[in-house]
């Protein structure tokens, strides 16, 4: 394998299945294979991936569009690219081997891109992820795009369903495996969200967003030049509460207004007993960090 900065790269790893697969021959059991990418990190150079503005560049409402946004979008759809070709890669060696019928192929992300109000944040860019699935034999193909809210705690389920496998009582998550094949499938009406970079937790319905901060950290965005300035907090609210009918880009927080008084109380609600069913040790007290150990630790050996 080829390396670069000590990672390997999409189009290596994706060259390094290809070839594993040709090694094995006709599969005679399932196989199981993860296969991550780092290319969409910044600074959106990996791999010496080139900016792509060849079919335009889209630029978020949330960023200024400027040049400098302008290049950050153009430099993260160049990565992209590169990933796109990666995966085109691992599908063909499934198709070569006589395996792209029947293997369920999931494409899919951790968390928002590296920009403002993305990764980081409980915001809808930061917790929307990439969800595509592919699988032929099991009936999901066609270019189908539910609607429905879930989430991605509930894809383990999914595929142990999709295995003919049990669901051991005791983990999370609700599989969608019939919504993905077309079944008869009942959706939740709301989803849940961390970031615990910020103490921040979140629930999300089909409409609505509310957002609790159990600390008071300083709204980071990078990078710092392409944010536009009034979306940026000096310090996170307690609590954010936002129509996304009407202000999907969610930058009117209603938590103070008296029309959505009950809103929020409903969604706290819930909010609330969702942390308790998963004993959210935020409920409990401010959680220890390494750092702060170690700040201690130092405190005490001067004390000593």
């Amino acid at each position: 394998r080829k390396r670069e900065q000590g990672r390997v790269t999409a189009v290596d790893t994706a060259e390094t299945f290809r070839d594993y697969l040709a090694r094995r021959g006709a599969p005679d059991r399932p196989l199981y294979a993860q296969i991550g990418f780092f290319e969409t990190h910044t600074p959106f150079d990996f791999a010496g991936a080139e900016p792509d503005d060849s079919r335009g560049v889209f630029v978020p409402p949330r960023l200024v569009a400027d040049g400098n946004s302008r290049a950050h979008m153009a430099a993260l759809q160049g990565v992209c690219r590169v990933m796109d070709g990666a995966v085109g890669t691992i599908l063909d060696a499934l198709e070569a081997n006589g395996m792209v019928e029947n293997t369920l192929v999931i494409y899919t992300t951790d968390h928002g891109i590296e920009a403002a109000r993305d990764k980081w944040f409980c915001f809808d860019p930061g917790i929307g992820i990439s969800l595509i699935m592919r699988w032929p034999a099991g009936g999901i193909a066609g270019g189908r795009v539910p609607d429905e809210l879930v989430s991605s705690v509930g894809l383990a389920p999914t595929l142990l369903e999709i295995a003919g496998l049990e669901v051991p009582e005791n983990m999370q998550g609700r599989s969608f495996a019939q919504l993905a094949t077309g079944g008869d499938y009942t959706a939740d009406d709301a989803i849940f969200a961390i970031f615990q970079g910020k103490n921040a937790r979140c629930v999300r319905t089909g409409r609505h967003k509310l957002i609790m901060h159990f600390s008071p950290y300083r709204e980071l965005v990078v990078p710092v030049n392409i944010a536009r300035r009034e979306t940026i907090f000096h310090s996170s609210p307690l609590v954010q509460l936002y129509d996304l009918e009407a202000d999907p880009e969610e930058f009117e927080n209603l938590a103070e207004s008296p029309e959505h008084a009950a809103i929020r109380a409903g969604l706290l609600d819930r909010l609330f007993s969702w942390m308790e069913s998963v004993d959210d040790p935020l409920l409990r007290e401010p959680p220890r960090t390494p750092f702060y150990d170690m700040a201690i630790a130092l405190y005490r050996e001067g004390r000593a």
